[in-house]
């Protein structure tokens, strides 16, 4: 087996605290939760659309 040998000299460090300079007032819903705000526009129902009572509304 072939040992390959690294300059020490070359070696670098990454300093991972500092990667994110400013933390904003952000907060992050758990995941799986609804949206509290947004609401979707409602498109036009198309031609061939049959409303099938038996089938609930998505929410």
């Amino acid at each position: 087996m072939e040992n390959l040998k690294v300059d020490e000299s070359a070696r670098k460090t990454v300093d991972i605290g500092n990667i994110v300079k400013e933390k904003g007032e952000v907060t992050v819903p758990p995941l799986g939760s609804k949206p509290l705000d947004k609401k979707r526009d409602e498109k036009p129902l198309s031609e061939n659309f049959v409303d099938n009572p038996d089938v609930p509304p998505l929410e």
